[in-house]
């Protein structure tokens, strides 16, 4: 990621984040910062058969409910997995935030999304 781009994703993420933003670019190649009810939740791209799993969960009616929630819970990096879930039980409705920007990393970009 370029550093006008990760420069956008710590605006969006606050100031209290500018060092998560700055440690997990580092190591991912995209990122999408999405604030949320909750809080902001900072994604990773996805690979290939996460994606993949994703669409297929979502073309599959009796699954289709939890594709996104799944694919999220698959690429959050912020906050941990037990925070994030705790998040998911409080506001069951958050994962409406997520599609968005996670078609969009799938697509090759990095993004800071407007939220809550």
């Amino acid at each position: 990621m370029d550093q006008d781009t990760i420069d956008g994703l710590k605006a969006k993420a606050g100031a209290a984040l500018h060092d998560k933003v700055e440690e997990l670019a580092g190591k991912h190649a995209r990122l999408a910062v999405v604030p949320t009810a909750a809080g902001v939740a900072i994604f990773r791209n996805p690979k290939r058969t996460e994606w993949q799993r994703y669409m297929d969960t979502i073309f599959d009616e009796k699954k289709r409910s939890r594709a996104i929630e799944q694919l999220a819970r698959d690429l959050v990096v912020y906050p941990d997995a037990s925070t994030f879930l705790a998040w998911l039980e409080e506001f069951p409705g958050i994962p409406l935030d997520f599609a968005d920007p996670l078609t969009t990393l799938a697509k090759g970009e990095a993004i800071a999304f407007e939220g809550k």
